[in-house]
């Protein structure tokens, strides 16, 4: 056991309020925007109310057929406001795109235009919606109209990452907002947005009293400017106050603000590190505890928490715990493996608040599926999961457009669990898993799982029996399958170089790839990368942005063996040092995060570590960032 020692005191770090980005599941009132209901138009509207929305479309599109042209518009548009809140994408495209726009009146036009642009938006076509929306046909309009065209914009400006101009959006949109817990969510949404900017871009977005955006920009600034200082964060909250008196803010995100500046901070006084430093596991400890330790390098001298190591390896779990409790230790961190995470769930309840450095058995969740086991009190669960990856791999391909999915997974046991993860994430979002296959990783020959999953085996069975027909001169070329939007590969660096040239080989060159973090080595490898151009997948900012982490650097140059290969571990060691006097107010304020190295980092209800991942791009065989809009 091995102790490094404590400074006086240890200061306080004040985390950033962010509330997640829920403006796709952002539900306003649903209600027809057309004007008052004239004989049967009652029937349909009643239905609609009811929520019978199918029965109010047929009925309105009934009506439309013997009415005259201005009538037979509103009861179309009405069919269309009905199939979309049957979210009946092509139902509703279809009515918008038979209508005549020099049919229309004015507010006919604009209601148009508002169908247009959520049928746009639905089909992932954000351009389109922003070109479709027109400002002065909005200033005309009734305030539903208008609080659709606001709501719409900053949902577009969200896709493309423009958090700026979304900020916008939902300041002009809480104006039309007249339920409480619309306005609400409005507020989270925009608060997020400008949350996402960074400091220096929060500065140059500065604007003047009394613009209402200007106090959200400059509340912000602040919430990023003072965040290892809450004295000084206290201090400046009351200069915006005095200068804001009359912000909406004053409602509800001040005194969010000031409670979580109020919570308490866990204690880390002592902490004890418990990781298997001998046996099978041993080499990943080591990667672990030394970015565990780098982190408390880092650290001023007055701050230091003294840190004891015990071996996990082979120990009985509570007789560590006992040991670490009974030698001074407030905080615990580990263990490691899964199933002495189980372990240390059954001791519950825990004397010393815990983060446990992996999931048990049941990856923390209720039957495998998404819901989350509540963990044991006092105990935080923070892994580096393939599932959580997975997980995201879904959420980032079907907000970039795509419905139908085809995956490719090793056998084995790493395979099933990413394939079960990704599964229930893409059915539950509403995509749908056309085929999967698995490939075996020391297969010399990866031709065979890819071609079944492209159908290339049916594709040259009708070949040979159309050149059974017409003759041996017929010229036919062989095609991959047309129903599927993208590939999921689930692959290790050396397997997705095989797979990448596989799936060029089989004419699906232009077919959309994505895939896990697994699939990058962490190393500037251009020549051995470039079969792999064109594959998104997603990472830590430590492995995507190592020149910008002059800690990166020192580690591998003072661990030049083991660094190369374990760099994700090292930043997940630091991570789970830096992490500890954050947890209390991250799991007070479930929408925080903490900008960590292996990810954005922040805690659910159930005490488990989210971690939010960056996506990135090979181009020329090296990983080139991509817009972080969507997670």
């Amino acid at each position: 056991m091995h102790y490094f020692p404590s400074g006086a005191r240890w200061r306080l770090l004040f985390s950033v309020l962010m509330l997640l980005l829920s403006g796709c599941a952002e539900m306003p009132s649903q209600k027809p925007l057309g004007g008052e209901p004239i004989g049967d138009d009652y029937a349909a509207r009643n239905l609609y109310a009811e929520g019978a929305y199918a029965r109010a479309a047929a009925t309105w599109l009934r009506l439309a057929e013997s009415a005259s042209v201005a009538t037979s518009n509103n009861y179309r548009l009405s069919a269309a406001e009905a199939w979309l809140a049957l979210e009946n994408i092509p139902g509703a495209e279809g009515i918008v795109l038979e209508i005549d726009p020099h049919s229309l009146s004015r507010s006919q036009r604009a209601r148009h235009q508002i169908l247009s642009a959520r049928v746009a938006l639905a089909r992932h076509r954000t351009d389109q919606v922003l070109s479709l929306l027109n400002p002065e046909l909005a200033l005309s309009q009734e305030p539903s109209y208008r609080a659709w065209f606001h709501r719409l914009r900053a949902r577009a400006y969200a896709s493309t990452g423009n958090h700026l101009e979304v900020a916008r959006e939902r300041v002009a949109l809480g104006e039309f907002l007249l339920s409480p817990e619309e306005r609400m969510e409005n507020r989270r949404i925009l608060w997020d947005a400008l949350s996402r900017l960074t400091a220096t871009a929060l500065e140059y977005a500065q604007l003047p009293s009394p613009d209402p955006l200007g106090g959200w920009i400059a509340l912000a600034s602040i919430n990023k400017r003072y965040l290892d200082e809450p004295q000084s964060f206290v201090q400046a909250l009351a200069a915006w106050t005095s200068t804001w008196p009359e912000h909406s803010a004053h409602l509800e995100l001040i005194p969010e603000l000031a409670r979580a500046n109020a919570v308490a901070v866990i204690s880390r006084q002592h902490v004890a590190l418990l990781l298997p430093l001998t046996g099978p596991f041993a080499t990943a400890a080591a990667a672990i505890r030394d970015g565990f330790v780098s982190a408390w390098f880092e650290e001023g001298l007055e701050t230091r928490p003294i840190i004891s190591l015990y071996d996990s390896h082979n120990a009985e779990l509570a007789n560590l715990y006992a040991q670490a409790r009974a030698a001074g230790a407030d905080f615990v961190v580990g263990p490691l493996r899964r199933e002495r995470v189980q372990e240390l769930e059954n001791l519950a309840p825990l004397a010393l608040a815990t983060l446990a450095l992996n999931y048990p058995p049941s990856g923390g969740q209720i039957n495998g599926g998404g819901a989350l086991a509540p963990a044991a009190e006092n105990l935080y669960l923070f892994a580096l999961s393939p599932e959580d990856e997975a997980r995201q791999v879904a959420e980032r391909a079907w907000f970039d457009g795509h419905g139908r999915a085809a995956m490719l997974v090793p056998s084995g046991n790493w395979g099933s669990r990413v394939l079960a993860s990704f599964s229930a994430a893409w059915t539950e979002l509403g995509g749908v898993l056309i085929e999967s296959q698995r490939y075996t990783a020391s297969a010399q020959d990866m031709s065979k799982p890819v071609a079944q999953l492209l159908n290339i085996d049916d594709s040259e069975r009708r070949r040979r029996r159309l050149q059974k027909l017409l003759g041996p001169e017929l010229k036919y070329e062989t095609r991959p399958r047309e129903d599927v939007d993208f590939v999921f590969l689930a692959a290790y660096p050396a397997e997705a170089r095989q797979l990448r040239p596989q799936l060029k080989f089989h004419h699906a060159s232009r077919l959309p790839i994505y895939a896990t973090s697994h699939s990058y080595s962490g190393l500037s490898e251009p020549r051995l990368d470039r079969d792999l151009n064109g594959i998104r997948f997603a990472d830590m900012p430590w492995a995507l942005q190592a020149e910008e982490k002059p800690l990166h650097q020192r580690l591998h140059t003072t661990w030049p063996e083991t660094f190369p290969t374990l760099s994700r571990l090292y930043a997940f060691g630091i991570d789970a040092y830096n992490i500890i006097p954050h947890l209390g107010r991250l799991h007070a304020q479930s929408g925080t995060e903490f900008p960590g190295l292996s990810g954005r980092l922040g805690v659910t209800e159930n005490r488990r570590i989210r971690r939010t991942l960056s996506w990135a791009k090979f181009v020329r065989g090296l990983p080139r960032l991509l817009n972080e809009a969507a997670r």
